[in-house]
């Protein structure tokens, strides 16, 4: 497999075999990525990061879904639309998985990291993300990736069950709490990664758009702080054509580890 991809930048990625490298015109090799997940050896720091910023939704998790599920009370479309999703999710994600919960950084090779008071990892292709969460990290154990739409739902659905958000926050209008535009407290501007307590996380609710994959689509949830909450709610989903070259410089990747 050999081929290259044109940046904005003039700057080009070369993909060949299991390696991918941004080369600048005089053909400068600034960084590469492999795509071999057996080859990364995890750091302490990935580890502690992990145990940190990541939370693990199992069978008990799922347990108190589908518990609230039989209870729930949908009182407008979206909501209605919101909870067949769930009931889906269920279904379609079988394994446990940790989601991140605290917005990503990156460094200036496009490696993720995870550290509060940090800029947010923005301003890298689709692929790029999903790339670099696919090579956040691998053990004999966990293997990650860049999240699905489904994990991305059972999530948002765990804090509802638990009584951290309603089910009207989610669905219609959410700019009771985070960086929305019309949020209490907003900057109008993107906040540091960790500035807020909402739902019983600090993973910058409507900072950023939260950027999932669904097989070749990629799926963005919620709003950032030039959206409303009423029209980006948390739990709102847009799907983004698939183009390895196109940038979201309001959004950014959400990484989960699944179990190998």
């Amino acid at each position: 497999m050999k081929y290259e991809i044109l940046l904005r930048d003039g700057s080009k990625l070369r993909i060949e075999d299991d390696s991918v490298h941004h080369v600048t015109g005089d053909d400068k090799n600034l960084y590469s990525y492999e795509f071999s997940r057996t080859a990364l050896v995890p750091s302490e720091e990935k580890k502690k990061a992990i145990d940190s910023y990541f939370f693990l939704i199992g069978d008990e998790e799922k347990k108190k879904i589908s518990d609230w599920l039989k209870v729930a009370d949908p009182q407008t479309k979206k909501q209605e639309e919101f909870l067949s999703r769930i009931k889906f999710a269920i279904e379609r994600v079988p394994y446990t998985f940790k989601i991140a919960t605290l917005e990503p950084s990156l460094t200036k090779e496009g490696k993720i990291f995870y550290k509060p008071d940090g800029r947010v990892g923005r301003g890298i292709s689709y692929m790029m993300w999903d790339i670099a969460a696919t090579n956040f990290y691998y053990d004999e154990e966990w293997s990650s990736g860049l999240g699905s739409p489904e994990e991305g739902d059972l999530f948002i659905a765990y804090r509802v069950a638990c009584g951290m958000w309603s089910l009207g926050y989610v669905c219609d209008d959410s700019s009771s709490a985070g960086n929305y535009w019309d949020s209490p407290r907003s900057n109008h501007n993107f906040e540091h990664t960790g500035a807020r307590l909402v739902g019983g996380f600090k993973d910058g609710i409507g900072n950023t758009l939260k950027i999932f994959k669904d097989a070749s689509t990629f799926i963005v949830f919620g709003g950032d702080f030039i959206d409303s909450g009423d029209k980006h709610p948390v739990a709102s989903v847009n799907s983004v054509s698939y183009n390895p070259r196109d940038v979201n410089y309001r959004g950014c990747g959400i990484v989960v580890l699944r179990k190998v």
